[in-house]
């Protein structure tokens, strides 16, 4: 069964916890308040709402490397990553 179609944002703060969305604004993941601090549960959202743009640069670098891409190319999956880095880290 293939996974919610991303991308997944992470939505405002409720006495229930934090929610990772789909573009439908459908809830995606529950981020429990249960035992985690707020910067620790808007971390993991952040984290969490990132796994589908994960999943898809994991895929080209394993593509990558059965095909030995242009350096090019490599220079766009590694933006890719440093993108991905700094939406988990600081949330844009």
């Amino acid at each position: 069964m293939p996974h919610t179609p991303g991308p997944w944002r992470v939505a405002p703060s409720t006495l229930a916890g934090r929610y990772v969305k789909d573009p439908l604004d459908r809830t995606v993941a529950t981020v429990s308040t249960t035992g985690n601090r707020e910067p620790e549960r808007l971390a993991n959202a952040r984290l969490i709402a990132q796994a589908p743009a994960m999943l898809v640069l994991l895929r080209l670098y394993e593509a990558e490397r059965n095909e030995r891409r242009s350096t090019l190319y490599r220079s766009d999956l590694d933006q890719q990553a440093r993108a991905i880095l700094r939406a988990v880290e600081s949330g844009g």
